[in-house]
């Protein structure tokens, strides 16, 4: 169900250890199908600091 590295910090460089410091924070009758933390990137310019974290959820009747 997860996927991607384990960290959400890439400092600029690209580094795919160290803790995660983002979050999907969700309650109630939501469901996660699917997680992943994206790491994509060309070459070696990165759009942030931070990988982004996307989620897909199921709405529980």
């Amino acid at each position: 169900m997860k996927k991607g590295p384990p960290t959400t910090s890439s400092g600029w460089t690209g580094r795919t250890e160290g803790r995660r410091i983002d979050w999907i924070l969700y309650r109630g009758a939501l469901k996660p199908l699917s997680l992943e933390t994206i790491d994509f990137h060309r070459g070696a310019s990165y759009p942030s600091d931070h990988y982004p974290v996307y989620g897909e959820f199921l709405l529980a009747p």
